[in-house]
């Protein structure tokens, strides 16, 4: 009698073994198939080889996200620039560390087949510095539930370009967008 709950309870152990394998496969899978694809750049109206006068122009870029997955995504759009002072949006801490300002932009990604996702900011470019820069990434934010780690644990991040902007002071007041530095 003691043999046999031995191989029921042994039938019930790998019936549990294999409900347990089953449901981490399916989650797995779940993951890839329903993750989010961020795909993220920076604009501005500004031309490359174009010329801005800082004493009349500020910066005006725009954070342009588009998530091509299936699932939202909790994103940090982070972005660090140099010989800048942002001007807006207000209220945001900027980090200082050896000359490079940087900020976080909490954001939620939605899953979108039509276009970008954008986040405006603007900048007063610092008379006589001779480059300025800005460089724009992407993290995952893990401070929100638990379903929202998990999608971020699959998500994909693609740059594309142009990631970063450079302006050269050619004369005090006055800046030219470069492609290369």
């Amino acid at each position: 009698m003691n043999k046999i709950y031995f191989m029921d309870q042994s039938k019930f152990e790998a019936s549990l073994m294999l409900s347990i394998s089953l449901i981490i496969v399916g989650s797995f899978i779940y993951g890839f198939m329903s993750r989010p694809i961020v795909f993220y750049h920076v604009y501005t109206s500004i031309k490359y080889n174009e010329i801005v006068n800082s004493r009349k122009d500020n910066l005006k870029i725009a954070l342009q996200t588009r998530n091509s997955g299936a699932s939202k995504t909790y994103l940090w759009l982070v972005i660090d620039f140099y010989n800048l002072t942002l001007i807006d949006p207000k209220g945001i801490e900027v980090l200082v560390k050896n000359g490079v300002s940087r900020i976080f932009i909490p954001w939620l990604s939605q899953p979108s087949k039509l276009g970008y996702e954008s986040y405006d900011i603007e900048f007063s470019f610092l008379d006589n510095s001779s480059y300025s820069l800005i460089l724009f990434s992407v993290y995952e934010n893990n401070q929100y539930d638990f379903l929202s780690r998990f999608h971020n644990s699959f998500a994909v991040y693609i740059p594309e370009r142009p990631t970063a902007l450079i302006f050269k002071n050619i004369d005090g007041f006055t800046f030219i967008r470069l492609q290369k530095k």
